[in-house]
């Protein structure tokens, strides 16, 4: 009997259900059953282009593995291509150490016909892609900002403690509003529950001047961010002079170790609209006040961007977040698919934000 590596179908669910349970608990197989079938079955790219999702080991009559591939739509340097990102890997653990990981990893860089992009890659998965030679892309972090600096000082008279953080708000609030500019006012933002065809427009037009972006039509970002199973999304956009000038999309979530994580999760503005940025950014520091949360955290590329968020009280990560690429040589040269500001990436992209759930 042989391995036998292939393209996932819709009738490999039950078997990778099965799979699951050598790997989750039954509450996690619950919760990521309506996420699986999402990701899997509903991608919008690959729905309009009959591309597979996943990649899939058999061994018998079982799948022992699998690997997913993601097709989604980029602008490159103006140009619409197609591309994927690389995410959710699972080997049966008692096939673990037979090279499967680097089997069907082979098979996405065969039968991708562009080029494949890796993050939020746990040390394993990051050590199987640099295996396979994958292409590294360092300078990707994420940058956070405290609300409550309470829940980091260990002192424990309360009066003194509440004392630094009300000092602390005060400091913060101060520092957010000399960011913001007189044209803050001229800004009217607006909630929804998913995205019009008005998205369509707006991310046409922005995209072409951004080097490698995904294209965020409404439809790719009802899928990722509207309706999802177990997951809450505050979603804003930014209108001036009656013009779509960009949105943001929000969640919260309670962490293991009981702090309140208010995470940016995508955001969009034209390239050099750093005013827009400022507002949708400091938009969303309010709400996360509103819901209590300890911290705020956004990913993001652009240096005006970045610099921005400095001014606003956000501090760098020491800690990289891998992003590597396969499949590249065709289209990009080296030196420009390696240099991070070249890519505009967020949390919302990839697969990260299917599988962490509201508590």
């Amino acid at each position: 009997m042989r391995y036998i590596v292939r393209e996932y179908k819709s009738i490999d669910k039950k078997s990778i259900f099965d799979l699951w349970k050598k790997a989750y608990s039954a509450d996690e197989i619950n919760k990521r059953k309506a996420q699986f079938t999402r990701v899997a079955d509903e991608n919008p790219t690959a729905n309009q282009k009959n591309y597979s999702t996943y990649h899939v080991i058999e061994y018998g009559d079982k799948i022992i593995g699998y690997i997913g591939k993601m097709p989604v739509k980029f602008y490159v340097q103006g140009k619409l291509l197609d591309g994927y990102f690389l995410h959710d890997g699972l080997v049966d653990p008692s096939y673990r150490g037979k090279g499967l990981g680097q089997i069907l990893m082979r098979d996405v860089e065969e039968k991708a016909n562009s080029f494949v992009i890796a993050s939020w890659m746990n040390t394993a998965q990051y050590n199987l892609t640099k295996k396979c030679g994958w292409l590294d892309i360092p300078g990707f972090h994420s940058y956070k900002k405290i609300i409550f600096i309470d829940k980091y000082i260990k002192i424990r008279n309360f009066k003194l403690r509440n004392s630094i953080q009300m000092l602390y708000s005060l400091l913060s609030r101060g520092l957010e509003k000399t960011v913001n500019s007189f044209e803050q006012a001229l800004y009217k933002i607006e909630e929804r529950d998913s995205f019009e065809t008005e998205v369509n427009k707006f991310s046409l037009r922005i995209s072409k001047d951004y080097g490698i972006i995904v294209y965020r039509n409404a439809s790719y970002l009802n899928w990722k961010f509207s309706k999802l199973p177990g997951k809450q999304f505050k979603k804003l956009l930014a209108y001036r002079n009656n013009e779509l000038a960009g949105y943001v999309v929000l969640n919260t979530q309670r962490l293991r170790n009981g702090k309140v994580c208010g995470t940016i999760v995508d955001i969009l503005t034209k390239k050099n609209d750093t005013a827009s940025f400022v507002k949708l950014v400091t938009q969303s520091i309010k709400v996360f006040r509103m819901y209590k949360v300890d911290y705020v955290v956004c990913y993001i590329v652009p240096l005006k961007f970045r610099k921005i968020l400095k001014r606003l009280g956000f501090i760098r990560s020491k800690k990289q977040s891998p992003v590597m690429v396969t499949n590249w040589e065709h289209i990009f040269k080296k030196d420009y698919i390696s240099n991070i500001n070249n890519l505009y990436l967020t949390d919302g992209d990839n697969d990260r934000e299917f599988w962490q759930y509201n508590e």
